[in-house]
């Protein structure tokens, strides 16, 4: 009898185990996905310049639209830099959302247009008041990458040129022969490269100019 009884309460236990196992497994898969749907808005509301409010709507109608799950499409929106055909088809069935991301994104063109347009006069102003010291103007091909870049750099001093929205360079201070590119910075430059998987980088310095192949 105590036998019995004994192998009663252990399956009970393995019971309330499993239910607290599945429970544990249902609120990590709802919280993940959570985590995803909230991710896939901010990269709406930042790419289509729209309010968090509206990029969830956006997402919710595109998913309904294309007939997927809003989880599924917040991961693909989440995993590519491109945005799924569903989204641009939602938007363009609402106007309003259409409407609020054509002028959301005029204003922000131009804030931004004005902003890069200071900081490049007054990083031109900065190279024109150190003519003397020896510089290695690196072009990226985007500002992420520059930004790479410049985390690699160490105990360089370095600045960033924004000629227009399209272009960056990253102006890297140097002691040595003006026309000359530094070893140890080149190595740096290799790493990078290699990183960001670019085939080549276009240098400045002075007014020798260079291309840098991946080593």
């Amino acid at each position: 009898m105590e036998t019995v009884q004994f192998d009663h309460e252990t399956l009970e236990l393995q019971e309330q185990i499993e239910a607290l196992t599945t429970e544990r497994d249902q609120l990590q898969e709802a919280l993940e996905s959570r985590i995803v749907i909230e991710q896939a808005k901010g990269i709406l509301a930042e790419r289509f310049h729209l309010t968090v409010d509206d990029s969830f709507l956006l997402l919710r109608r595109s998913a309904r639209n294309a007939r997927v799950k809003i989880h599924d499409l917040s991961h693909e929106i989440v995993s590519s830099r491109e945005t799924p055909p569903a989204v641009p088809r939602a938007m363009a069935r609402d106007s309003r959302l259409r409407a609020a991301a054509m002028r959301e994104r005029t204003e922000a063109t131009v804030e931004t247009t004005e902003r890069v347009q200071a900081r490049h006069s007054e990083q031109v102003d900065r190279l024109h008041q150190q003519p003397d010291q020896p510089t290695a103007r690196v072009r990226a091909p985007s500002r992420s990458d520059a930004l790479d870049l410049a985390a690699r750099l160490g105990t360089y001093r370095w600045y960033l040129i924004a000629p227009d929205e399209e272009h960056w360079e990253i102006v890297i201070e140097y002691a040595g022969p003006g026309n000359e590119l530094p070893v140890e910075l080149q190595g740096r430059l290799d790493e990078w490269l290699a990183a960001r998987s670019l085939p080549s980088v276009h240098v400045k310095l002075g007014q020798t100019e260079l291309e840098l192949g991946a080593p």
